[in-house]
Order: C-alpha cells, then structure tokens, then sequence
C-alpha cells in the first residue's frame, strides 16, 4: 500500500511535467522539491529554493488566527476529513502524536528559513500544541458548532 501512495503521488507530477516539455533536469528538481515535503527535513539542505518551498508547505501551521474563516481549526478540521476512514480514537491519538514530533516541542524550528521563522514560529508551535491538546482531550478540531459547542453531524 505504501509503494502505492508514493507512486501514484509520483506519477501525476511526472505526466504534468511531460504535458508542459518541463526540463529533464529542472523536473528532476521540481519532483525532488515535491518529495522532500513528505518529511519536511531540509535541514542539511542548502538550496535557498527546497527550503523555501518546504516552508510555504507549512506555512499553513502558523496562521495567526485559530478560529472563523481561515483559522488553524478550518486547516484541522480539513485534515481530519482527509482521514475520515480512521476511528476519531485513533486519529487523536496518531495526530497527536505528529503534532508532537513535528512541533519538536520548541526545541527544534519548524520552519527552515529565517523569514518564516521571525513571521510563522511562534504561532505554529502555539497551534500545533493547542490542536494536540484538543485531540488529547478527545475534541477534534472544527467539528463542534462554536454557538452550542456540540459536535456536529456529518
């Protein structure tokens, strides 16, 4: 199953980059930008580009805002519906878990550049541990209506 995530994520790229004539190595480069957002580690990386590119993939973590249109519970809320086949039980728990891992615990940046991490860190970091608390307490983000704060029904 995974060999077959990895490759069906691959070939969409590859069948793009042939329909526009991409250039054999700048395909090559664009397909390596697109993996690397599978991890995020661009640590070592000194291509000013990948860790640009990896930082506009998460910029969606540090939204200043947390709640309404736009909010980091919309961006949670929307990744839960992408997993809308795991129990809410284990969701919690597995999300948590990336959360945690991803977020380093503030001890280690989320973000690769300096511009996003003077303008995204901080809100990040505050998102991330606000949503696996959330998980942790059994709530799942953006599923309880904010006037009754009942869950909402699909």
């Amino acid at each position: 199953m995974h060999y077959r995530r990895r490759r069906h994520r691959r070939i969409p790229y590859r069948y793009f980059a042939k329909q526009v004539k991409l250039d054999a190595v700048l395909s090559k480069k664009v397909g390596a930008y697109v993996l690397a957002t599978k991890t995020h580690d661009v640590s070592a990386s000194l291509d000013r580009d990948l860790r640009l590119f990896v930082d506009m993939d998460m910029a969606v973590l540090g939204r200043p805002t947390r709640t309404g249109p736009g909010g980091y519970a919309e961006y949670a809320a929307r990744i839960r519906s992408e997993y809308a086949h795991v129990s809410d039980a284990d969701y919690c728990t597995a999300r948590a878990a990336f959360l945690a891992a991803a977020s380093g615990g503030r001890s280690k940046p989320i973000y690769a550049t300096s511009a996003y991490r003077a303008s995204h860190e901080e809100a990040a970091h505050a998102n991330m541990l606000w949503e696996a608390d959330e998980l942790l307490a059994g709530r799942i983000p953006g599923e309880e209506d904010e006037a009754t704060g009942r869950r909402r029904k699909e």
